[in-house]
């Protein structure tokens, strides 16, 4: 009876920053606090680009921590040197953001009131994906008014990542990325039109940092 309804988190998703294009994820996508963000991708395909772009688009106004199973320092620093072309990563000398190396048990080290990251999540030694859900579930239980957001790989062609339609059932937001392509797999809480089953094209540029030409696709029907 508490709760307020109107307690959503302005959390800047990704649009295009020099075309002005856009996803929609402004005008009809909702993000509440205790929110688990699902990017599923093919590999080398945007997941990450698309976390970082909202990292860098909310790290002035959220405590922001992004875990790493991929990257090294050099190689992170690397790939944010597109970003800090158009974007300040620093303030007083400092990142605005902090970058930790982990490989499991993300539960035990997520800020339960912050922005969180995690590239990739990936199935445990044995290939287990049907516990990719549960251990989804578990971080979500240790999150308060955060909101953590998981990349995960899925095959071509297909919406769903290794693991399969059960991780749906956790996500605030689910998205599936394939090359130049994003469907709105899920978005719990809308506004105005629905975006459920939408699909956009898009392209990446200035080094793997930025989206741009992004469009609706209208399909026949």
């Amino acid at each position: 009876m508490s709760a307020d309804v109107n307690n959503i988190i302005k959390l800047k998703l990704p649009y295009g920053f020099e075309d002005n294009t856009t996803f929609d994820f402004e005008k009809n996508v909702l993000i509440p606090p205790k929110s688990i963000i699902i990017v599923a991708g093919t590999s080398n395909e945007g997941k990450t680009t698309f976390l970082l772009n909202i990292l860098v688009n909310n790290m002035d106004t959220m405590k922001c921590l992004y875990f790493t199973n991929e990257m090294s320092a050099v190689g992170f620093k690397r790939r944010m040197r597109g970003f800090a072309d158009w974007c300040e990563l620093t303030k007083d000398g400092s990142p605005k953001f902090r970058v930790i190396m982990r490989y499991g048990n993300y539960q035990d080290v997520i800020d339960p009131d912050g922005l969180n990251f995690i590239d990739y999540l990936d199935a445990n030694e044995q290939g287990e994906y049907y516990k990719i859900a549960p251990y989804i579930k578990g971080i979500h239980k240790k999150l308060e008014k955060g909101i953590v957001v998981i990349a995960l790989q899925k095959p071509p062609g297909r919406l769903d990542a290794f693991g399969g339609s059960n991780i749906r059932g956790v996500a605030a937001l689910y998205l599936s990325i394939d090359k130049g392509k994003l469907e709105v797999v899920k978005a719990k809480d809308w506004i105005n039109e629905n975006p459920n089953g939408r699909k956009y094209n898009f392209d990446i540029e200035h080094h793997g940092s930025m989206f741009c030409k992004i469009q609706h696709i209208y399909e026949e029907g």
